[in-house]
């Protein structure tokens, strides 16, 4: 399965891309599949923090924007 954008082969995206929407055609029956990609992703965690008056709380930390694997899992 390759992916195409103006009759040209796309090895890799941009740095700068988000995410892209793509089309997928079943030739057999004529239906069409809309679907998204995210380029990158920020993952979220959290840690317990004690606070002052000894209340514990869950901070949220947000992690840098990692690229996602792009190993496709099968064919459609």
């Amino acid at each position: 399965m390759t992916w195409t954008y103006n009759n040209i082969i796309v090895e890799e995206l941009p740095e700068d891309c988000v995410g892209f929407v793509y089309l997928i055609t079943n030739k057999a029956n004529q239906r069409k599949y809309i679907g998204k990609k995210l380029a990158k992703f920020a993952k979220t965690t959290y840690k317990t923090v004690t606070q002052k008056n000894g209340v514990k709380k869950k901070k949220k930390y947000v992690v840098k924007l990692t690229p996602i694997g792009w190993n496709i899992m099968g064919q459609v």
